[in-house]
């Protein structure tokens, strides 16, 4: 299964979508290679929210800009949230990051779990996509 969401201008973006576990699991969230979000004081400008919950006003995980990838993250239930927003000037390249799902008991995912790739890339104003992609473990 693979989604594509293109996006018109990159200019002003605001893009959020809560990631959710099936039952009695948990999110893994882990960011791979580039990560280059526009850097600015407090992530002002762009930047990455996680939050842990399902809502824009779960428990704050952190924001993120410039170009320090950020930690695993794990979600302390089912769902993780995250909004990735941009304002009307400079763009970089985005960032690429994969979820699974996972049993806490166990600590690892189980077998057969879906492994999904979630890929912000803005090479240009005019030609700029988010791309969910997801792949059978």
């Amino acid at each position: 299964m693979s989604e594509i969401v293109e996006v018109d201008d990159y200019n002003c973006l605001d893009y959020y979508n809560a990631i959710t576990a099936p039952d009695q699991q948990r999110v893994r969230l882990d960011f791979r290679d580039d990560f280059h979000i526009e850097p600015s004081e407090d992530c002002g400008n762009d930047q990455l929210e996680i939050r842990d919950g399902p809502f824009g006003y779960s428990r704050l995980v952190g924001r993120f800009c410039g170009t320090i990838r950020p930690p695993l993250i794990e979600s302390t239930g089912g769902y993780l949230w995250l909004r990735f927003y941009s304002d009307d000037s400079i763009e970089y390249i985005g960032f690429r990051a994969v979820y699974e799902y996972y049993s806490p008991r166990e600590g690892t995912n189980n077998a057969g779990i879906k492994l999904y790739c979630i890929i912000f890339s803005f090479i240009s104003k005019q030609n700029a996509a988010i791309y969910k992609i997801s792949e059978e473990n």
